[in-house]
């Protein structure tokens, strides 16, 4: 078998047909190469519209958390200032309306209720 291969070689190598064996063969493998390609580009295409909806869907996700921690922020109650109500209920505490209706305990309370007042408004524009 060697020999009668042996002995076809110098045939193939004189005739055309050697020509046509390595068209075909280059023929095959580019046919090969570019059904690989084809399917690689595919598969970028594919990853490339996956990474894109993932990115797009962390973007809507990321702007609802954000609309939802304003609302929170909205709907977070305010803390009460402490040394008002403080002050205002010791006002309030000092001054006390005269239970009988003397003139000098009348005139004290009024004095002692505008100077609480004038007092309040100072500590207010501070």
């Amino acid at each position: 078998m060697l020999k009668s291969l042996l002995s076809l070689l110098p045939n193939l190598l004189k005739s055309n047909a050697i020509i046509y064996v390595l068209w075909c063969f280059c023929i095959v493998v580019g046919f090969v190469l570019n059904k690989q390609l084809n399917i690689a580009n595919e598969k970028i295409g594919i990853y490339k519209l996956e990474n894109e909806l993932i990115r797009s869907s962390l973007t809507t996700c990321n702007a609802k958390i954000d609309e939802q921690n304003a609302k929170f922020k909205e709907l977070e109650a305010k803390k009460p200032n402490l040394a008002k109500i403080t002050a205002n209920i010791k006002a309030k505490q000092s001054v006390k309306a005269p239970k009988n209706s003397e003139c000098v305990e009348i005139k004290g309370y009024y004095e002692r209720a505008t100077q609480d007042m004038l007092n309040k408004l100072k500590e207010n524009r501070q």
